[in-house]
C-alpha cells in the first residue's frame, strides 16, 4: 500500500490517500453542488459537470470524513 503506483490508483478512484482531517476543497465543493436544493438538474448531470465519475462519487461517500456530514 505504500508503492507510488498503489496511491496513483487510488487518487484515480477517488480517494484520497494523503493524510487529513478533513474533506478536500473539490470534495465541500462538489457536496455544496450536489446538495443544492434550488439545482433541479440529476446527479448524473452535476457529476458531469464537476468532472466527477459516478464511480469516483461513490468512492468517496465511503471516506470517513464525507460520511460524518
Amino acid at each position: 500500500m505504500l508503492s507510488e503506483e498503489w496511491v496513483t490508483a487510488v487518487r484515480e478512484r477517488g480517494i484520497p490517500w494523503e493524510e487529513f482531517d478533513g474533506l478536500t476543497s473539490e470534495m465541500h465543493y462538489a457536496i455544496a453542488l450536489i446538495c443544492d436544493p434550488t439545482d433541479r438538474r440529476s446527479l448524473e448531470r452535476k457529476l458531469k459537470d464537476l468532472g466527477l465519475s459516478y464511480n469516483q462519487y461513490r468512492a468517496w461517500l465511503r471516506v470517513p470524513a464525507l460520511m460524518r456530514q
